[in-house]
């Protein structure tokens, strides 16, 4: 599969693509049960009909409770299980909003700004709790899964990340398949919009250079994420096991629910 079309095009719902098919340890993994996407606030009808014909059997939704009330899912309906945080933790505004408002909006802050995040991201318990949601159902075999946040890019991507680790893909494809929320064709376009729009809802000048970083995503910075698993639970394996509470078959379950 080209990497280009890996992207499933859809009306109101962005960055959604396959994120199986690669290499993975003289196999591959199966097409058409891992896809990955931004929010489904916006999804046309034409869109809901496509999403109920991928056979998902469950959705994991990464946002957080104010996220997911300002822009509440059209899909998916009550038929398949999701998965979502309830966690009594809400700030005013998103991190990143917070920041724009009164950091320093140099290109070298923004990164170290993303850096600090990615650094925490593995280890928060709503993170832990639906990123074991999402093994444990995909252990399960039933069917597709989805994983989605805002953006569909950080969040989202850390965790497609632990799953084709974790199924042995090389590195070179994991982090490729992370970089390709820049490579959507409606980037650029959707950057615009959105720097529009927090200049309007800041009232504060934002430079452009500085909101790229949040539209899009770095790989050094998902090497910070991993590397920090790497640190505090001396693998990936120590990290599923400990922190996740995966039980000890899960690397032959994963494998039969996930490689051809």
């Amino acid at each position: 599969m080209m990497m280009q079309d890996r992207f499933v095009h859809f009306d109101g719902a962005r960055n959604f693509r396959d994120f199986g098919g690669y290499a993975a340890r003289g196999a591959r993994v199966k097409q058409g049960r891992l896809f990955r996407s931004a929010h489904f606030a916006d999804v046309t009808p034409a869109d809901i009909a496509r999403l109920d014909g991928l056979g998902c059997a469950f959705v994991v939704d990464l946002r957080r409770p104010v996220e997911r009330a300002r822009q509440p899912n059209r899909w998916p309906g009550t038929s398949i299980l999701t998965h979502e945080s309830n966690s009594g933790h809400e700030a005013a505004e998103p991190p990143h909003v917070a920041f724009l408002r009164s950091g320093d909006l140099s290109v070298a802050s923004v990164d170290a700004f993303m850096l600090g995040i990615y650094r925490e991201m593995p280890f928060t318990q709503e993170h832990i709790g639906l990123f074991r949601a999402f093994f444990e159902s995909a252990m399960a075999n039933q069917g597709a899964g989805v994983v989605h946040c805002a953006a569909g890019k950080d969040r989202t991507g850390l965790l497609c990340a632990l799953v084709l680790t974790a199924l042995g893909v090389a590195a070179d494809d994991v982090f490729a398949d992370y970089d390709l929320t820049n490579q959507t064709h409606d980037f650029e376009e959707r950057l615009t919009a959105f720097h529009q729009k927090l200049e309007e809802h800041l009232a504060r000048v934002v430079p452009i250079a500085a909101l790229r970083p949040f539209a899009g995503v770095s790989a050094h910075w998902l090497a910070e994420a991993l590397a920090q698993i790497d640190a505090r639970y001396g693998s990936l394996d120590g990290y599923l096991t400990r922190a996740l509470g995966l039980g000890p078959d899960w690397r032959s379950a994963l494998s039969a629910a996930l490689i051809e």
